[in-house]
């Protein structure tokens, strides 16, 4: 397996982002994937953590998946194209600031968008809002002032 991305919650469990969902409780290790829970793909990638301590994450490839927020324990939220207004499958990047979800998409070289999922809300950028044509986006983090995307 791969290790796409590793977050660590407050009660030190550590989050692996690989083929699916990987929790390390510093004795056992769970996973859960489409088999054994909703994630859409088991490409998992880009983990978040949120002040509530829900995990924000991707679970996606081209043409397929989405955004999972998940508390933890027993309750999943899925956002994809299908059932809701998320304008892409292929996620790259994860970042949270406050309330504030960032979710880079990759939908093509010529289909970029940025999403911000605010309770439950979601307003989308792409290449009108930046003022530029980008590529590719790729990694995104936030301070308490700004969203930093490379």
């Amino acid at each position: 397996m791969v290790i796409n991305c590793i977050a660590i919650d407050s009660k030190d469990n550590i989050w692996i982002g690989s083929d699916g969902l990987i929790k390390y409780d510093g004795k056992n290790f769970s996973l859960y994937n489409s088999a054994n829970s909703p994630i859409p793909e088991d490409f998992v990638h880009s983990i978040n953590i949120d002040a509530q301590e829900n995990l924000w994450f991707a679970s996606s490839r081209f043409q397929s998946g989405g955004v999972v927020k998940f508390d933890g324990i027993d309750t999943w939220n899925i956002f994809t194209r299908e059932n809701s207004t998320l304008p892409g499958d292929l996620v790259s990047s994860i970042a949270i600031a406050g309330n504030d979800i960032w979710v880079g998409l990759n939908n093509s070289v010529n289909d970029i968008r940025l999403v911000k999922l605010t309770n439950g809300k979601i307003t989308e950028y792409s290449e009108e809002q930046f003022g530029f044509k980008p590529y590719y986006l790729g990694n995104s983090c936030t301070d308490s002032h700004n969203l930093f995307i490379q």
